[in-house]
This record gives structure tokens, C-alpha cells and sequence, in this order.
């Protein structure tokens, strides 16, 4: 979400697709959910980019928060179709809640990574 928002010059569809498969490699989860949602995300930002562009850091967050919801529910649908029954709630809201909480702290790392080690000199 931050590189697709801040910096959608570095994070472009390969790398959606690429960040997606080594999720579902890394999570064993089944092929392709991972990556249908992270491309979801991707569409989603990129509609709404311009709404989020050079707002306050708690806009962004909101919009983080809406968008990995959709995100989350359309990768749990994913995987309960994927195994014929539906998966426990509870999975998705604490996964949901982890990353809601986390994002900040991310963010601000990130942050720094953009400012202080990406070169924009050739832009």
C-alpha cells in the first residue's frame, strides 16, 4: 500500500504479481489468492491515489484500513471457496487488527527507506 501510494514508479504490476506469488509460497496459502488480492489492492490505489495524495498521514491510514478490508474478505472468500467451507472469522479480524496496528510503525520505516536511501536523481 505505501509504495503503490508514494512511490507507484517503483511498484508497478510485475511487482504486484511477483510480491503475490512469494506470499502464497511463503504463507502456503492456495495459488493465486494472494495474489488476486494484492492485485485488487493494486487496482483499488490506483483509483483512488489522487483522493489520498499529499493528505494527513491518519487519511492515508483510514483508506489503508477500508482498502485491506476489502482486501481481507476477498482473500478469505478466495480461500474458503478453495476448500469447500467457510474459514473462522476469527482468522481474518486478528489478521486484520495486526496489520491495522502495524501499519504505522511500518510506515514510518518506509518512510525513511524513501527519504534517505532511494535516489531520485534520474526522475
Amino acid at each position: 500500500y505505501y509504495w503503490m501510494l508514494h512511490r507507484p514508479d517503483l511498484f508497478n504490476l510485475g511487482s504486484v504479481f511477483l510480491l503475490g506469488l512469494l506470499t502464497d509460497i511463503w504463507s502456503s496459502a492456495p495459488t493465486g489468492s494472494n495474489i488476486m488480492a494484492l492485485l485488487l489492492l493494486y487496482v483499488l490505489i490506483n483509483n483512488s491515489s489522487k483522493f489520498f495524495n499529499a493528505k494527513p498521514f491518519v487519511v492515508t491510514w483510514y483508506g489503508f484500513a477500508i482498502v485491506s478490508l476489502i482486501v481481507f474478505v476477498l482473500k478469505w472468500l478466495i480461500v474458503s471457496v478453495y476448500y469447500a467451507q467457510f474459514l473462522p472469522l476469527t482468522i481474518l479480524f486478528f489478521s486484520y487488527l495486526l496489520t491495522i496496528v502495524i501499519y504505522p510503525v511500518l510506515s514510518v520505516v518506509l518512510g525513511i527507506v524513501q527519504n534517505n536511501l532511494i535516489n531520485d536523481e534520474g526522475l
